[in-house]
């Protein structure tokens, strides 16, 4: 069907539509632990999303969920980190580990017939974290660095000081990180976050594709 450029097309108000969001199915597959599924798209991709609550409970331990999350992909007990990455590469596909105030969020993106053999990488990355000591050397150097550059910027320090005014400096939205949390950071700080916050049986799970 050719489009007549010469016909006005209809106006319509942007409120005027009629769209309904798809239906996700629900899957319950531990105890606590919901998977969420939406079988829609015509390409041959797949997203896996994974959220874990994130309840810090001291101001010291914002530096340390930073330094965990950023350290995951740095090796297992049997992967280096660039084994790792290499991987996840040669696959064509995607693997972020961040947080927010309230969230650690796992995503996997990559081909639907790739997906099978990223799974037990991903787990692997999840459940069995070594954050080996020189890459936590050099997470902290440029950490370090990050934070200089930031301290001098006016919208960053004002953040900073919003946050501690409006929620206070003990409650988790308004704690921050120092230099000085940076320089005492420990790999055993970061390996018992790791286990006291990283609880797979809390997790709340997206797949779509």
């Amino acid at each position: 069907m050719s489009l007549d450029r010469k016909q006005v097309p209809e106006i319509k108000q942007a409120t005027n539509f009629e769209y309904s969001l798809p239906t996700c199915e629900t899957h319950e597959i531990a105890k606590n632990v919901r998977l969420y599924t939406l079988n829609a798209g015509t390409q041959e991709v797949i997203s896996f999303e994974m959220y874990l609550p994130r309840l810090l409970q001291l101001p010291s331990d914002v530096v340390v969920s930073k330094a965990c999350t950023s350290l995951l992909k740095s090796g297992t007990s049997q992967n280096t980190a660039l084994q790792i990455n290499e991987e996840i590469e040669q696959l064509g596909a995607n693997v972020s580990i961040s947080q927010n105030n309230d969230f650690f969020i796992i995503k996997l993106q990559s081909l639907s017939k790739h997906f099978a053999k990223l799974v037990p990488l991903l787990m692997e990355i999840l459940q069995d974290a070594q954050f080996p000591a020189e890459e936590l050397e050099i997470y902290r150097q440029q950490a370090i660095q990050q934070m200089m550059v930031n301290l001098k910027k006016s919208d960053f320090a004002a953040n900073r000081a919003i946050d501690k005014l409006v929620y206070g400096f003990k409650h988790p939205y308004g704690s921050y990180s120092e230099l000085a949390d940076y320089e005492t950071l420990t790999r055993d700080a970061i390996i018992a976050f790791y286990k006291k916050y990283f609880n797979f049986g809390e997790a709340t799970c997206f797949l779509s594709g």
